[in-house]
């Protein structure tokens, strides 16, 4: 196993259960984040964005993981993804305040990914 493929397993390690967690359990965001929902539709909104959809990232990084063919679209995947999710986390830290514990987590997973990603490209350039 190369270091991209290690890279990519980690990550499915972290995303897919949270990501199960959060599509079964989304109470589980206003403990940590302070999210709630304040109805069926928003209790929905948040099994599909923290569930579904980083269930779709992590099953994204297994798939670069054991399809050499897929393995730079998939860092390419999470250095986008948590670039932008850092980002905009940074910008509503900016606008809103509210930078906790959860919140300051979630920004150094996803800028070391990002940083961590944006390096394998890099290096595979040369």
């Amino acid at each position: 196993m190369n270091g991209v493929q290690i890279f990519l397993v980690l990550e499915a390690l972290v995303w897919i259960p949270y990501a199960i967690y959060c599509l079964f359990v989304p109470s589980v965001l206003a403990d940590g984040a302070t999210v709630t929902a304040t109805s069926a539709a928003g209790v929905t909104e948040i099994r599909a964005m923290y569930g579904g959809l980083q269930l779709a990232i992590g099953a994204g990084c297994i798939w670069g993981a054991v399809a050499s063919d897929a393995r730079r679209s998939a860092v390419w995947m999470l250095f986008l993804l948590t670039s932008g999710i850092g980002t905009a986390r940074v910008i509503g830290v900016g606008l809103d305040g509210g930078l906790g514990a959860y919140t300051a987590l979630a920004l150094v997973f996803e800028f070391a990914t990002a940083g961590w990603a944006g390096r394998l490209l890099l290096r595979g350039r040369s």
